[in-house]
């Protein structure tokens, strides 16, 4: 009887079935850490809205665990936001202007609460029915708690509260003019300037004016 004594890795088509083998492999090892990176960098954008109001602290909005909404200095000027009670007709659980055009008084209700208006963290001054009146021009932002938020803020309605963001000093020079004229007699006149007051940096300035008339 015959045998074969040549050992089988040796041969031709072994040795060539084991390199094809250990190039695909080599192949699906290099490309697998460059596709985690991938996704990775799809998941993280890098576009999260960061805000104070939840927490007091700045977490990005996605990771509290509290329902927040916010409306940006875009959408404002997008919406051309003359009045406070403006700001959240597009968001839910929120009903604003219930009782009409009031240019003394901003109206909110949330979850079927009055709210509790704030401005930077701090509760504004509401003697009676006539309420202090942050002017969206001067805003960068407003948020609106939905909720409970005695626990962080004292005091508040059950409903939610709403804390009005001032502009900031930027980086960066800036600087505008607007000018806007409407019916009911609306005349408005309104500059904002900001940017680096020394070379480094280390000192920035705001200075942010409006002259407003409207006859409702």
């Amino acid at each position: 009887m015959l045998r074969n004594t040549k050992p089988f890795a040796r041969r031709p088509l072994a040795i060539a079935i084991r390199r094809s083998l250990s190039l695909s492999l080599g192949g699906v090892l290099s490309i697998a850490p460059l596709a985690v990176l991938a996704q990775e960098e799809v998941v993280d954008t890098g576009t999260t809205v960061v805000t104070a109001t939840a927490l007091k602290v700045a977490t990005p909005l996605v990771e509290t665990p509290r329902p927040v909404s916010s409306v940006d200095r875009e959408e404002l000027e997008t919406r051309n936001v003359q009045q406070l009670d403006e700001t959240f007709r597009y968001r839910a659980g929120v009903l604003s202007g219930h009782y009409g055009a009031d240019n003394n008084t901003n109206w909110f209700q949330i979850r079927g609460f009055d709210e509790a208006t704030y401005m930077d963290g701090l509760r504004t001054y509401q003697p009676g029915y006539y309420k202090w009146l942050p002017e969206p021009y001067g805003l960068d932002r407003v948020d609106v708690f939905k909720g409970p938020t005695s626990i962080i803020y004292g005091e508040a309605p059950s409903g939610g509260m709403i804390n009005a963001v001032s502009k900031r000093p930027t980086d960066e020079q800036r600087g505008e003019v607007e000018i806007q004229s409407g019916n009911r007699d609306h005349r408005q006149l309104g500059f904002d300037t900001s940017g680096p007051a020394t070379e480094s940096g280390d000192v920035r300035y705001r200075f942010v004016g409006l002259y407003k008339r409207t006859g409702r």
